[in-house]
C-alpha cells in the first residue's frame, strides 16, 4: 500500500492511514505495554546498560578484544568465552561469559576487520540494490517488492544494533534477496516487468493456442 502507486491516493494520505493504524494498535495494546521501561529514558544513570556488565560495557570490551587481534579476530561464535576469559584476568572481576548485544560488535570482534569490511560492504549492496530496483521499476510489483524489503532490511539493521544476529538467517535471506532482484533486473530495461506479457494459462500450455484464439470444434 505504502509502495504502491494508487490512482487518486497521494503519499501524504498513505502516511496518515500507516499513522492512524500505528496508532491504533497502540491504543488497543497500552494495557500490555511496560511503561516504567520507557520511563527509565528520562534516567540513563541508573540504566542496566550503563552500569558494570551492561551494554556500554559489554561493547568496549569487545572493541578491546578487537583491538588484541585485529586481522583474525577471537573466533566466530567467541565472543562470550573471550569476554569471560577477559573478566577472569581482571582483579575483582566476575568472569560473566556475556553476548555481545550487538551484531555490529559481534562481527568486528569475531571475525575481525577483513570480516566486518565483509559484512558492511553486503549491507551496502543489499540497501543500494533494494533502493535502485525501487526508483527503476517504478509502478511496477518489482518496485513494490523491493520497497517492501528495504522497509524491513531497515528495521533489521537498527534491531541488530542491539542484538547478536551476526549470523541470523534473516541477513541471509535480505542478502539473497536482493541478488535475486539485482538478476531479474540486470537483463531487462528499466520497467520491463510492468509490461511483461501474461503468464500463459494451464489451456494454452495444453493445447498451444490462447483461449481467443481456439480453433471452434463443429457440434455433431
Amino acid at each position: 500500500f505504502v509502495f504502491r502507486a494508487v490512482p487518486g491516493i497521494g503519499k501524504g494520505i498513505k502516511i496518515a492511514v500507516v499513522v492512524a493504524l500505528v496508532i491504533a494498535a497502540v491504543g488497543a495494546g497500552a494495557d500490555r505495554i511496560n511503561t516504567d521501561r520507557f520511563m527509565t529514558l528520562g534516567s540513563l544513570e541508573t540504566d542496566y546498560n550503563f552500569q558494570d556488565g551492561g551494554r556500554m560495557d559489554i561493547w568496549r570490551r569487545g572493541y578491546a578484544l578487537f583491538l588484541t587481534n585485529p586481522f583474525t579476530g577471537v573466533g566466530m561464535e567467541s565472543f562470550a568465552a573471550a569476554i569471560g576469559y577477559m573478566r577472569a584476568s581482571e582483579p575483582d572481576q566476575i568472569p560473566l561469559w556475556q553476548a555481545a548485544h550487538s551484531a555490529y560488535i559481534q562481527v568486528l570482534t569475531e571475525l575481525g576487520l577483513g570480516g566486518a569490511l565483509a559484512f558492511l560492504l553486503l549491507i551496502g549492496q543489499t540497501l543500494r540494490t533494494f533502493s535502485r530496483v525501487r526508483r527503476r521499476e517504478t509502478g511496477t510489483d518489482l518496485a513494490t517488492v523491493a520497497g517492501v524489503l528495504m522497509s524491513g532490511f531497515v528495521a533489521q539493521l537498527v534491531a541488530a544494533a542491539f542484538l547478536s544476529q551476526a549470523y541470523s538467517p534473516f541477513f541471509v535471506l535480505s542478502f539473497a534477496f536482493s541478488a535475486a532482484l539485482n538478476t531479474l533486473t540486470a537483463a531487462q530495461p528499466a520497467g520491463a516487468s510492468a509490461t511483461a506479457p501474461p503468464v500463459p494459462s494451464w489451456r494454452t500450455l495444453q493445447t498451444g493456442h490462447p483461449p481467443s484464439i481456439m480453433p471452434s470444434v463443429p457440434n455433431r
